[in-house]
């Protein structure tokens, strides 16, 4: 049955025309692990009726396949996973847990991921330039960050619109981690970049004043964008050194 909010907003489960088009075209083909159902036409056709809000991540991978014609055979839960295989995510980009990689530091091993492209500009940023931001700060606290190469569209099946790149995450020495507590200095990463155009000094009012600067030997009208990691861990170490709340 059509829920009312499917009439007026788009992102929940279907669109209004995907609900006719399942009633009178749609054979059922399966669920997956998510609870999302999927569903084919005489023709062909494969679509897809999420469990909540429309997210395409939130699609499984063996089901990403079929939908995508890659695969005809219908995909089942009751497949066996290797131990490492982990279940399904959907894209975490700009949640807490896309910064969860650097809280673990028993595993000195290097990282290796394949980013979109301005992802991958971003997490490999460096001060004043146009990609460096909070992701930048604070992976490059914890990481030397590396952009390897780039991999074309036309590298995968089906072609997405997007170029994809490969990046190399290097763990740095726990010696070489100086800040005094690293909950803080994600808070000082946070604030700092919370306006983008405004300058330290807005972004700090009420926390830092000019003397505070002067001591840091930080100029209070440059923007977050154009400071190094080293410096927004002096201002940590700083706060932290004199309990001042933040």
């Amino acid at each position: 049955m059509i829920n009312p909010k499917q009439i007026f907003t788009w992102w929940h489960k279907q669109t209004f025309g995907t609900f006719l088009k399942t009633l009178f075209f749609g054979k059922f083909v399966g669920t997956d692990e998510l609870g999302n159902k999927y569903y084919k036409s005489k023709k062909d056709e494969r679509w897809v009726i999420y469990s909540d809000i429309i997210e395409a991540s939130k699609i499984t991978s063996e089901w990403f396949l079929w939908i995508h014609h890659t695969i005809n055979e219908i995909p089942t839960n009751q497949k066996k996973k290797y131990l490492w295989q982990k279940k399904h995510l959907e894209n975490q980009t700009g949640s807490q847990s896309a910064y969860k990689p650097t809280k673990i530091k028993k595993n000195d091993a290097d990282l290796f991921f394949m980013l979109q492209k301005e992802v991958a500009e971003r997490v490999s940023a460096k001060p004043s330039t146009k990609a460096y931001g909070r992701l930048s700060a604070i992976l490059q606290y914890f990481f030397s960050v590396e952009l390897l190469f780039d991999i074309p569209a036309e590298a995968f099946k089906p072609i997405p619109n997007v170029t994809s790149s490969f990046v190399k995450f290097t763990r740095k020495n726990l010696q070489d981690l100086n800040a005094i507590n690293d909950d803080n200095y994600e808070r000082v990463i946070k604030l700092a970049f919370q306006y983008k155009r405004k300058t330290l000094k807005n972004n700090f009012k009420g926390i830092l004043d000019d003397a505070d600067f002067s001591t840091l030997d930080i100029d209070p009208t440059m923007r977050a964008e154009t400071i190094s990691v080293d410096n927004f861990v002096n201002i940590e170490n700083y706060l932290s050194q004199r309990k001042l709340s933040f």
